[in-house]
């Protein structure tokens, strides 16, 4: 018989698969943005203009600065609706996971209860 734990714990790596697959899934939309902004910018192939921006929407901030300032530039967005897409959608998107991971992580809910090592050698 299959129990909770072990569905939970299945459940967990699952997620992590997700996580990992919606992290390439941004940074293919930062890409097409970034690679947008290099073409007008410079007027270089898209393919090529692709390439640039798909190193370039790996990293971190860099990345999304330039997929702001590509999608402003190349796709003529305002810098709220830009902020917004780059910003905004992939925080709320970190957000409702670590929801999902606090709610089925026991050991995120059972570190209220249990006091920690350093509180036991207090007593």
């Amino acid at each position: 018989m299959i129990s909770s734990s072990s569905l939970k714990g299945k459940f967990m790596g699952g997620l992590m698969g997700i996580v990992y697959l919606s992290y390439f899934v941004l940074v293919l939309f930062y890409m097409t943005a970034i690679a947008a902004g290099i073409q007008e910018w410079i007027g270089i192939w898209f393919v090529f203009a692709c390439v640039l921006g798909f190193f370039i929407a790996g990293i971190p901030l860099l990345g999304t600065a330039m997929a702001i300032k590509g999608a402003m530039a190349a796709w003529n967005w305002s810098f709220l609706y830009s902020a917004g897409m780059f910003v905004g959608i992939p925080i709320a998107a970190m957000v409702m996971i670590g929801f999902i991971c606090k709610k089925l992580d026991p050991a995120a809910r059972n570190r209220h209860d249990n006091p920690s090592a350093a509180e036991r050698m207090k007593k």
